[in-house]
């Protein structure tokens, strides 16, 4: 068995195909995305498509809760089964999809994985703003306002889209855009971890327990000390962001400093120290890195 784990994929899954085609993935494999993976996002027709494509690859798919989808435990026809130790959700059409829960251990090929996923929205102002643009612009684009603005104007743009619902723009992605904020689903209130999972994680990195030993940490985003600030998003004032997802996280890597970790969020593929930031590329637990170009060049070790 190889485990390959790789970042968001926000329902394109061409890299997913093109690694188990290229590499020679098998149902005895298991790839793990790191959050976003886009399978509960429309909560319509679109996710059935991502899934059944995924799906039909007869390779088992891992999911890491990411902060722009809906968690399973919402979804009506998610339940509960075994996986790899512990429990993940998984729905009764889609044998090869889990969806991990946060705080939960899973053992990947001999390797103890505790589990920790969802991080804060950053741009979910930016977005509210940019499709209040498009309304008031009559879809040509000018801008509104400022993002920073956007950032005050939340709730009156989700009232006046609610109230507007007809109005012109880039319709395709305009009425996507209506459906989710009618529905109160512009984003997830639990995106983030809970405190709960967040405490129960912590005592058990805490644990002197060999049964509860831990060997990796998989997660959505980062911890706090190394937030890459390469990556943050032009115009999003980063005073009101909240990152008490990532201090939590450094918290759970302040206890155990040495083990690796695994994160995705970011949209950036990098190392450092033993924080691995993954989003095109693809890592193997047992060390072996395809570059996003694996298709034109042979894997390497990890370096």
């Amino acid at each position: 068995m190889m485990v390959y784990l790789t970042g968001d994929t926000h329902g394109d899954f061409h890299k997913i195909v093109d690694f188990v085609a290229q590499i020679g993935v098998t149902k005895d494999d298991l790839i793990v995305i790191l959050g976003d993976a886009g399978f509960n996002f429309f909560g319509d027709v679109r996710d059935i498509v991502s899934k059944e494509l995924v799906n039909s690859l007869g390779v088992p798919v891992f999911c890491i809760h990411g902060n722009h989808e809906m968690r399973p435990r919402h979804i009506g026809t998610y339940h509960l089964v075994p996986f790899a130790g512990a429990m993940a959700y998984q729905e009764s059409e889609y044998k090869n999809l889990y969806f991990g829960l946060d705080g939960a251990v899973y053992n990947l090929q001999g390797t103890r994985c505790l589990v920790m996923g969802g991080a804060y929205s950053v741009d979910k102002y930016a977005r509210l703003y940019r499709y209040l643009s498009f309304v008031v612009s009559n879809g040509q684009d000018q801008p509104f306002c400022t993002v920073d603005e956007a950032f005050q104007l939340a709730p009156k743009v989700a009232s006046f889209i609610k109230t507007n619902p007809s109005k012109p723009g880039k319709k395709d992605y305009f009425d996507a855009i209506c459906n989710r904020l009618q529905d109160e689903i512009h984003w997830w209130s639990d995106e983030q971890p809970s405190g709960h999972d967040l405490s129960a994680a912590a005592q058990l990195l805490s644990s002197a327990n060999a049964n509860s030993s831990v060997d990796c940490i998989l997660s959505h985003t980062c911890p706090a000390d190394y937030i890459p600030i390469e990556a943050f998003l032009g115009g999003i004032n980063q005073a009101l962001v909240d990152d008490s997802t990532e201090q939590a996280l450094q918290e759970l890597k302040n206890i155990k400093p040495d083990i690796p970790w695994y994160c995705g969020h970011w949209h950036i593929d990098k190392k450092r120290d033993n924080v691995r930031f993954l989003m095109d590329d693809f890592l193997s637990l047992d060390g072996k890195h395809y570059r996003s170009d694996f298709g034109h060049s042979a894997c390497h070790n990890q370096v």
